[in-house]
């Protein structure tokens, strides 16, 4: 090849796809439904990491809010439309939202099921891709952070420990909405939408699973 000359970027197949966004998307679901990612230490304090680390991986080992936020990724990559940061915008919205109705919203012992059935809903929404404007996508978005704010307990008693709970939840679910949706979004192949319905067939599975296990 001639120096100066350009190599033209081969399209994304399928199995590279795979390789890259597909197999760690499959790993995550598989070990949260195989209890990885244990509802008992929903508010625990992660053994070994303290301080806002700890606030920012928090919804990653949170069974509800961790496939909440995949689902989010999921509508904002392959429905919601491009540009990615609208959705981020209205998922950090929800997220806010739902802390601070903390505030006004009795707090009572059922409410820790409201993300798993958000959760639920929306991939069922996923798995029947319906035509929806923006704006019907980003209020799905918009429940799903209000739920998992709302069910997200500050890290202690004081304003400064609300605002650094509340700062971690934004950037991880900033963080894994963008790894979700922006390689979905770029992708611009037929097969991804298919793809995507099955994944959010398997979130369903996996919340009702959840679900029904916690009514044994």
């Amino acid at each position: 090849m001639l120096m100066g000359s350009t190599c033209p970027v081969p399209p994304l197949s399928p199995h590279r796809f795979a390789h890259v966004f597909l197999n760690p998307v499959l790993f995550f679901l598989f070990m949260t439904g195989s209890g990885f990612y244990a509802p008992a230490a929903a508010h625990d304090m992660i053994p070994g990491v303290s301080g806002f680390p700890a606030r920012v991986l928090h919804p990653f080992i949170i069974i509800e809010h961790f496939l909440c936020l995949m689902i989010a990724g999921l509508i904002a990559g392959a429905y919601a439309g491009r540009p990615v940061w609208r959705s981020i915008l209205v998922l950090i919205g929800g997220l806010t939202v739902g802390f601070a109705a903390q505030a006004v919203i009795p707090i009572i012992e059922i409410l820790w099921m409201l993300p798993l059935v958000a959760a639920v809903v929306a991939g069922l929404l996923v798995l029947a891709a319906p035509r929806l404007p923006f704006l019907a996508w980003a209020g799905v978005i918009f429940a799903l952070g209000f739920a998992v704010g709302l069910e997200t307990d500050p890290e202690g008693v004081l304003m400064i420990d609300a605002a650094r709970t509340l700062g971690g939840l934004v950037v991880a679910g900033s963080l894994l909405l963008a790894l979700v949706a922006v390689p979905l979004s770029r992708s611009g192949l037929a097969w991804v939408k298919t793809m995507v319905r099955i994944l959010g067939s398997w979130i369903t599975a996996i919340a009702t699973m959840v679900l029904a296990l916690n009514f044994q």
